[in-house]
């Protein structure tokens, strides 16, 4: 008889905890699962680096979540460590995106001035998700790799939310596995504030 009170309160427990999951259209989940130092092979030679992985679901469809994560100004409105972005070059198509970011870090002694080009490539998986890729392709050598991907894929029967894989690969002084993983989940956090702000009434990115 015991045995049988413990399941049922067991089973009650399963079925409260079920029902108090939040739903797609109030809650979101942002995590860093996997740290790890790593090394990177460029043209000046094979630097040390750290590789940080974090994921997150939003209560948009893809469209808005791609849309809101080309924001770059209000991306770098709440990064305090870089002080501006311009974008330089945009060319989309409906099947891939080629996009040149200018980014100023600021100046440091005795390095001067850090600043560098971004290369975006967005790709239309054909599935209603996307991967966007974007690397550093000049610049200072201050931050020797730089290397970063979202992969977007629709969740739900009508594509109502999205789960974002965040990928980020990078070689610079004064970083840290603690650092980065904290940055990676303000990024996410960031990405889901402009999602908010900017769909309202703001031309897609496709047009």
């Amino acid at each position: 008889m015991s045995g049988y009170r413990t399941s049922a309160v067991a089973t009650i427990f399963i079925l409260l905890f079920a029902l108090a999951l939040p739903c797609w259209s109030d809650e979101w989940v942002a995590e860093v699962y996997d740290r790890q130092k790593a090394e990177f092979a460029g043209s000046h030679g094979t630097v040390k680096g750290y590789v940080i992985r974090a994921r997150a679901t939003f209560a948009y469809p893809v469209k808005a979540v791609l849309d809101a994560s080309h924001d770059h100004v209000h991306l770098s409105e709440r990064d305090s460590d870089v002080k501006r972005e311009e974008v330089t070059r945009t060319d989309c198509t409906q099947e891939i995106c080629l996009i040149n970011v200018h980014v100023l870090v600021g100046s440091f002694f005795p390095v001067g001035q850090v600043t560098y080009e971004l290369e975006t490539q967005i790709r239309n998986e054909g599935d209603g998700g996307f991967i966007i890729e974007w690397s550093k392709s000049t610049g200072t050598r201050f931050i020797k790799h730089l290397h970063g991907e979202l992969r977007l894929t629709p969740v739900g029967e009508t594509g109502e939310a999205t789960k974002v894989d965040y990928l980020l690969e990078v070689a610079a002084p004064q970083l840290s596995l603690d650092k980065l993983a904290a940055k990676a989940i303000a990024y996410l956090e960031r990405l889901e504030t402009i999602i908010e702000e900017r769909h309202q009434g703001h031309p897609s990115l496709w047009g």
